[in-house]
């Protein structure tokens, strides 16, 4: 019997109404957060916002007038001309593409309701931040839930990943605030969806949807835009689609690929006069500058952002300590257990496996398997690119968690599926994945108002007396 189209591939229980249940608590929880969510919470939102305040109010990138305001002044800024004879600008160092898109649609809701960022800042902001992030989340869960139908994840496991997405995730924070994070984990998700859905129709021997190719190749890209360490996607996506169809990659992906590519370094261009983005001018004189008599921060820059730990040091505390991955979402303890089954021969089944393939169909392994391979790659060379960056030993600043590697959730979410299948019958072992999803969820929702600032853990650390960033750099290296 022919296998079935990926659109016919879905159980009955895919509808069910757990999973919507579910999906429409977390969204409530995210939506109601978001409409209380305080404005301009942090210099690095800010510098966004003024970008796009700039944009819509006065026509120009740069951001010297709105940051001479208190309430929307920003560090997160550099100084630059395009020729010695012209005078100094402060623009924002984030990359332009993000606040050019919000600042479009500000530019719609001026037109039509009337309400300016600067006199209507917590509304605007309120309001914009709901088809920003919460909308593409939305969109990027339902999608995530259809995957899991395409994957064969039993109920117990669709429910268990979706509670992550949904509350166990420390991206979840970052959706009250403008930032390149959650845009990023909706492309991934994206992403994700086309390419099993591709590797799906390759399974059963069937035609791949030429659309497929598109969006693998639209978000990969567009992934890559927000997240520079996410331009390995982008590479290993273009891989992955010319093994399957050379033809379906030339015709679809590339093109698709190159229109956010393109948005990017036009607007860059425009904004820099060059395809740069300021970002890599850090440690420059862009960056460290003596402005009217003021230096400025990244000349001495202090607490977090003054940190010069070692390298374990370091390391441990970006996995099991104050920012840690797994500290503060244990639930990824699952993640690993699921990528150790890499290492399991194909056709391999354990005991709990085997009795979770009584009740359920078994998970696409020949599907499951190079997204899992995915995700290990992408999060060892991530990580090991910000261990790299010796002088950005700074855990993403006073933020509530390591925020650039949270565009990877995605894959770390799915990297849960083997864990969940061969537990799911198992009350014991299955009540601990519960106790660390309750605890994820608890270290989510702790810092769901606050994303930037630190975590519960770095508190908890502090007011012990274990960590002290306060201290000047020097001061720290010599204890």
């Amino acid at each position: 019997m022919p296998a079935l189209p990926p659109s016919a591939a879905e159980d009955p229980v895919s509808a069910g109404w757990p999973e919507q249940l579910l999906l429409a608590c977390a969204l409530s929880v995210l939506i109601a957060a978001v409409l209380r969510a305080e404005p301009l919470q942090s210099a690095n939102d800010r510098s966004r916002w003024c970008t796009v305040w700039s944009l819509v109010e006065r026509g120009t990138w740069q951001i010297d007038e709105i940051d001479q305001v208190r309430r929307f002044s920003t560090i997160d800024k550099v100084r630059h001309r395009t020729s010695d004879q012209e005078p100094w600008h402060f623009y924002s160092s984030k990359p332009p593409l993000l606040s050019t898109m919000v600042a479009g649609l500000y530019w719609v809701q001026r037109q039509t309701i009337g309400l300016g960022l600067f006199a209507h800042t917590a509304v605007v902001t309120r309001l914009l931040l709901l088809p920003i992030n919460l909308l593409p989340m939305g969109l990027a869960l339902l999608s995530l839930r259809r995957t899991l139908v395409l994957l064969r994840a039993s109920p117990t496991s669709r429910l268990f990943v979706l509670a992550t997405a949904g509350f166990g995730s420390m991206a979840n924070p970052w959706l009250t605030t403008l930032n390149n994070h959650t845009p990023a984990v909706v492309c991934a998700v994206f992403f994700l969806s086309a390419l099993i859905r591709i590797l799906t129709a390759e399974s059963a021997m069937m035609p791949a949807r030429p659309r497929d190719f598109a969006l693998m190749g639209f978000f990969s890209a567009l992934c890559s835009c927000f997240e520079l360490p996410a331009a390995l996607l982008g590479a290993i996506a273009f891989i992955l689609a010319a093994r399957r169809n050379l033809r379906l990659t030339l015709r679809w992906f590339l093109p698709a690929a190159a229109l956010p590519l393109t948005a990017f370094f036009v607007t860059n261009w425009i904004c820099t006069g060059g395809l740069k983005p300021f970002y890599a001018y850090y440690g420059t004189d862009k960056y460290i500058y003596v402005h009217e008599g003021i230096p400025s921060y990244w000349s001495q820059p202090r607490g977090l952002d003054a940190s010069r730990e070692t390298l374990p040091v370091y390391l441990f505390h970006c996995t099991l300590g104050h920012h840690g991955i797994l500290s503060l979402s244990p639930v990824l303890l699952l993640t690993l257990t699921g990528w150790l089954s890499l290492l399991r021969r194909p056709g391999a089944s354990s005991d709990a496996s085997s009795d979770a393939s009584l009740t359920a169909p078994e998970l696409r392994p020949e599907v499951l398997r190079p997204v899992l391979w995915l995700g290990v790659i992408l999060t060892a060379a991530t990580l090991g690119f910000y261990l790299s960056r010796t002088q950005n030993y700074n855990y993403g600043g006073n933020s509530a968690a390591l925020r650039w590697m949270l565009w990877l959730s995605p894959f770390w979410w799915l990297a849960l599926l083997p864990s969940i299948e061969r537990i799911r019958l198992r009350r014991r072992f299955l009540s601990a994945a519960l106790l660390l999803l309750v605890a994820s969820s608890i270290s989510a929702g702790w810092s769901q108002n606050r994303p930037w600032r630190p975590p519960w853990l770095f508190e908890v650390l502090q007011q012990a007396g274990w960590i002290d960033y306060s201290a000047p750099a020097q001061q720290r290296q010599q204890r």
